[in-house]
Parts: structure tokens; sequence; C-alpha cells
């Protein structure tokens, strides 16, 4: 390894990493240093191991006293951070016998988690490796207060960071699609909300748009989401430059990857995908957008969903009669919708720049 300074950060998977991308930038940007990844996932490390962003990528080796001490013998890194909370209490003890300056990036913690059980102290006490918990929210202090610890920061989710950062620009083809209508996008949808705006649209609203942009763009599922409705209100974004006139064309399913943000800059409402299963796609897309929001039932283990909510940015969905109220109540874009839409994108601007709390501690 070259003598520069090494700063090296433990990912789970690809999205704990997408979440600190800012920091990393930032920290690049303002530091000579060489910035590495670990990852446990092969998610994380197959789609990022050429990055340009990093200067290594690798997996982090299974948790045992031995290989914590010869992996940090190989990289000695100056500064070690922990994304989230995928926590290994050897690589942990490691640390701290080492001295090696380590940080918690965007924590977050739960009544629930296992180091909150009363067999759990053991592992409580190797936490005292961090120098600092940067954590997303108060239960998380209130957590490590709980335990002994009182060097932790409160800094928002870092990935209100991330969705500020791209410079998007809508879909030519999406705006003639929508024209003078009200666009309802359906993002990273699963069966469950398919079905939904099955049983709502068409029949329902005159002025009605909808993009569906699936979570599974696999040919079996495509098909499955053609039969719910009538083959003559429904284009696939693949077929769009053969259609001449879109015609009575309601639907738009896309069935290509890598679009939804920019499809949801079009959007004037927009029903996330995995709320029926708990596996919500990523709200704040979205929200930064500005846009009423919408998703299934199943998403309390998301903070910034019941944020959301409790702030009345968010509508929980159960039923069709739920989606057709949701759609009605703001399809006339009028003053509630205006206002609502406003207040979703700045509850996402006012909780940007964690990332710069970080950097700062760091420098």
């Amino acid at each position: 390894m070259p003598q520069d300074s090494v700063y090296c950060f433990h990912c789970a998977s690809l999205g704990e990493y997408e979440m600190i991308v800012p920091l990393l930038e930032a920290i690049k940007k303002q530091n000579e240093v060489l910035v590495v990844v670990s990852f446990f996932s092969p998610s994380g490390y197959e789609q990022k191991k050429n990055d340009a962003l990093l200067d290594g990528v690798f997996y982090l080796p299974i948790d045992t006293p031995r290989n914590a001490r010869k992996f940090l013998e190989i990289l000695n890194p100056d500064l070690f951070g922990i994304v989230k909370y995928d926590l290994w209490f050897n690589l942990l003890d490691e640390l701290k016998a080492r001295q090696i300056p380590t940080i918690l990036v965007n924590g977050f913690l739960r009544p629930d988690h296992f180091l909150a059980k009363s067999w759990a102290k053991t592992f409580r006490k190797s936490l005292i490796a961090f120098d600092h918990f940067f954590v997303q929210n108060q239960e998380s202090k209130h957590l490590l207060k709980q335990w002994g610890y009182e060097n932790s920061t409160l800094t928002h989710d870092l990935r209100f960071d991330r969705v500020s950062k791209e410079d998007l620009v809508a879909l030519e083809e999406i705006e003639a699609f929508k024209g003078n209508d009200f666009l309802l996008v359906a993002g990273s949808s699963w069966p469950e909300e398919e079905r939904l705006i099955a049983d709502i649209s068409g029949s329902v609203f005159d002025g009605l748009k909808v993009v569906i942009v699936p979570h599974d763009i696999g040919e079996k599922h495509i098909e499955q989401i053609v039969s719910l409705f009538d083959p003559n209100r429904l284009t696939l974004w693949s077929d769009m430059a053969q259609v001449q006139e879109m015609g009575n064309t309601d639907i738009l399913l896309i069935d290509e990857i890598g679009m939804l943000k920019r499809v949801y800059l079009s959007a004037d409402a927009c029903f996330i995908g995995g709320g029926f299963s708990g596996n919500v796609h990523n709200v704040l897309e979205a929200a930064v957008v500005g846009m009423p929001l919408a998703c299934g039932p199943l998403s309390d283990k998301f903070p910034e969903i019941k944020m959301l909510e409790n702030e009345g940015l968010l509508s929980r969905i159960s039923t069709g009669n739920d989606l057709r109220k949701f759609v009605a109540s703001f399809k006339g874009k009028g003053q509630n919708w205006k206002q609502l839409s406003e207040k979703t994108k700045s509850w996402v601007v006012k909780r940007q720049g964690g990332s710069d709390s970080i950097v700062e501690y760091i420098q």
C-alpha cells in the first residue's frame, strides 16, 4: 500500500455504499487520501469493484481475531468508518487495540436491535472502539447514552445528501405522454401496487396518466402487468418509438432499468413500491422532486417514512379505495397539491448536509 493516508469504510451491501457516496466525494475533494471500501455482500463488491471514486474495493474477511489482526496489518488505515449497523466485534476490538480512529457513519439503532438485549452487554463493551458515533435519529443517540456512550452526534440520513447530488433532466417522451394530464408514477412497483393501479385507472378518473416502473422487469412479470390492463390503453416503453399516435393510451409501462429518477421529474404524485412486503423503495428519490407521496402499509421500519407520515406528507395505501382517495385529493393540482409538494421538497432540503458534519470532524 502506498504511503498516502488510507481511509477505509465498511458497508454491508450496495445500499449502504450508496448512502455514503456524497461523504466519500467530499473526503476525496478536501483530503489527499486513499479511500477504500470493504463489503460483506457481493451486491456491493461486484458493482463497485471498478468504481473510479474508490482506490480499493474488497470483501471484509470473516470476523475472527486472527483475520482482524491480519486485515489491519495489511491495510493499516488512518481512519476506519463503519456504515449504519454492520458491526464486526473482533474487528472493533482490534481497531481499539491499535488505536485506529474509528467512527460510525449513518448509524441507526432501534430498541429491538440485538445490542439492546440484556445478554449483549459484552458486545456493547466493544463499542468503546468508536471515537465518535454519527447517528440518524434521537432514538439511536438515546440508546447509546443508555449504554454509556455520549460521544454521538445527530446527523440526518446521508441519503438526503445523495438525492441532492444528481443533475437529472426530465425525459421528453414522458413529458409528451403526460401532456396536460395528471401523472401518477408507480415507483419500483410490486404486483400489489400494480393491481391497485389497475383497479382505479381509466374507469374512475378522466385526465389521469400512469407510468409504472416495476421492481422486476423480467419478461414474465411484464406480461403479468400487461394482462391487468386493456391492451389499447397500455404502451410499453420499448415500443414507444414504433407508436406514432398514443391514442387512448393512459398507461405507460417502463420495461428498462435505470430510468426511475428521471421519470419522477415529470410526476405529479408517486405511489412507491414495496410497501406490501416491507421492502419499500427509496422514498427520498421522489420526495426531493416535491410531490404527494404514498406507499403500502408495511413500512414502519423506515424512519423517513414514519417522519413523512407524521408530518402529513405521505399517505398509507391498503386498498384500491385508499388509492382512489389519494389521487382524487390532488388530481386538480390545486392549492393543497402545491402546498404539499413544496413542503415535501423543503422537508428533504432541510435534512441535507449530514456529510458536512462528518467531514468537519475528520478534518
